[in-house]
C-alpha cells in the first residue's frame, strides 16, 4: 500500500491500463481451453467448431390392459321364442360389454428431445491438459465424462404377453337354411254337358318362400326331433353296441341342438383382447385415459393412468445458470402411477420419473463423472483427480 501511494498518477493509470490489457487476453486463453455447453431450443446454436450432442434421458410407459369383451347376439327367430319353447328366458336385444383382467405397467427410457445440448470441444489445449472422454448411450445420453470404466448394467427387456383371440363365429349355422316350400293349389274346372256337370280338378305346383313363423315351426320340430333321436341313442333303441362311436354320436347330435336353440336363444360369445397404450408423463400432464368401455351392468366406464410426484425440495432452481465447463444432468422425483378401471384401482407402484424433477449442473474440469441410464441423475462423482497424460 506504500508503494501504491508514492506512485505517481500518470504511473497508477498506466499500471491499471496494463493490468486490464493482460486480463483481456487472459480470458481467451482460459475460456479456449474449457468446454462450451448450450442448450439446443431453437434458438441459433453455434456449431461450426468440433463438438457433439446429448440428450437427457425420460421416463415413458407402455401400459398393456388385458380385458374380457361378452357379446350377446339376438337369435334371428327370438321373436316365437315363447310361442315355440316356452320359455323367458333368451337374449332380447344385442349387447356388448368388457371386463377388464388385468394391467401392467412397463417404464421405458427414452431421449428427451427437449432437453437436447451441444457440447463443443475446447479451441485450444494446454500443455497440461490430457485426453478426456464422453461416454454416451444407445439413445444419445450421457453415462460418464473422463471415464470409460462404466458399471455395466442389464439391459431392460419387456416381457411381451401373447393374448390368443377367441375365434367366435358370430353368425347363426343353422339360419341359412333351405328356404322354398312346395305350394299346391288346387283348381276345379266344372265342365257342364247338357244337364250333365263334371267336376275337373287340376293341380298347380309353385314354390315360394317360407315365412318366419314358419321357419320357427320347422327349427323347433327339428329340435324334437335331435332329442328324441338322442335319447334313443342313450336308452338303446337300435341294440347296436357302438362302443366309442357312441361318444362321438351324442356330443355331435348335441352341437346341431345347441344349434337350432340359438336361433331362439340367441349366442353368447367370449373374447379375451389385448391392447397397449403409451403415457408421457410431465409436470402439466399428468393423467390420462386410455380407453372406454362398457361393463356388463350397462353403465360406461374408462380405464385411465394418474401419476402422483411428490413435491420437489424447495430452494432447488428449477433450470441453473449457464457457466463454461458445467455439464448438466437430471434430478429426477418420485411419483406413484396409479392405473384405474372404473372406481378401481388395478395396478399401482413407484418409479423414477426424471423430466418431472428439475436439471442441474455440475462442472466438469479434472472430475470423473457417472450418470444413471434410465433418470440420467448424477450418481458418481471424483473430484480433482490427477491425471496421467496419454
Amino acid at each position: 500500500m506504500l508503494l501504491y501511494t508514492i506512485i505517481p498518477l500518470f504511473m497508477k493509470k498506466l499500471l491499471i491500463s496494463v493490468l486490464t490489457a493482460v486480463l483481456v487476453l487472459l480470458i481467451p486463453l482460459l475460456t479456449s481451453a474449457q468446454y462450451v455447453v448450450q442448450k439446443v431450443d431453437g434458438s441459433n446454436v453455434n456449431t461450426s467448431s468440433n463438438g457433439f450432442y446429448y440428450s437427457l434421458p425420460k421416463t415413458i410407459f407402455k401400459i398393456d390392459v388385458t380385458f374380457e369383451t361378452v357379446q350377446r347376439i339376438e337369435g334371428p327367430l327370438a321373436n316365437y321364442t315363447e310361442q315355440y319353447l316356452g320359455t323367458t328366458d333368451y337374449i332380447k336385444k344385442n349387447s356388448r360389454s368388457t371386463h377388464v383382467l388385468d394391467v401392467q405397467v412397463h417404464p421405458v427410457t427414452v431421449a428427451d428431445p427437449s432437453q437436447t445440448y451441444w457440447v463443443q470441444f475446447p479451441v485450444e489445449k494446454s500443455k497440461e491438459m490430457v485426453r478426456e472422454a464422453f461416454t454416451l448411450s444407445k439413445l444419445g445420453t450421457l453415462l460418464a465424462f473422463d471415464d470409460i470404466k462404466i458399471p455395466k448394467k442389464a439391459n431392460h427387456q419387456v416381457e411381451e404377453k401373447v393374448m390368443l383371440f377367441s375365434d367366435h363365429q358370430t353368425q347363426f349355422a343353422k339360419e341359412a337354411t333351405y328356404n322354398l316350400q312346395k305350394k299346391i293349389d288346387t283348381v276345379v274346372r266344372n265342365i257342364t254337358i247338357d244337364t250333365v256337370t263334371i267336376h275337373r280338378f287340376l293341380f298347380k305346383t309353385s314354390w315360394v318362400h317360407r315365412s318366419e313363423e314358419e321357419k320357427a315351426n320347422d327349427a323347433a320340430k327339428q329340435i324334437a326331433t335331435l332329442r328324441s333321436a338322442r335319447y334313443n341313442l342313450l336308452t338303446g333303441f337300435q341294440e347296436v353296441n357302438y362302443g366309442e362311436g357312441i361318444k362321438y354320436m351324442d356330443v355331435e347330435l348335441q352341437k346341431l341342438e345347441r344349434q337350432y336353440l340359438d336361433l331362439f336363444l340367441g349366442k353368447e360369445t367370449e373374447s379375451l383382447q389385448h391392447k397397449s397404450f403409451v403415457f408421457i408423463p410431465s409436470k402439466s400432464h399428468d393423467h390420462e385415459t386410455l380407453m372406454d368401455y362398457v361393463n356388463k351392468n350397462g353403465s360406461h366406464q374408462s380405464v385411465s393412468i394418474q401419476v402422483h410426484a411428490e413435491p420437489f425440495v424447495k430452494g432447488v432452481p428449477e433450470s441453473p445458470a449457464s457457466k463454461i465447463d458445467n455439464i448438466y444432468y437430471r434430478i429426477p422425483v418420485t411419483a406413484t402411477v396409479t392405473v384405474t378401471a372404473g372406481t378401481t384401482d388395478l395396478f399401482q407402484d413407484i418409479f423414477p420419473i426424471p423430466q418431472m424433477g428439475v436439471v442441474s449442473a455440475v462442472p466438469m474440469g479434472k472430475n470423473k463423472l457417472h450418470f444413471d441410464f434410465e433418470t440420467g441423475t448424477l450418481t458418481k462423482i471424483v473430484k480433482n483427480s490427477l491425471q496421467i497424460p496419454r
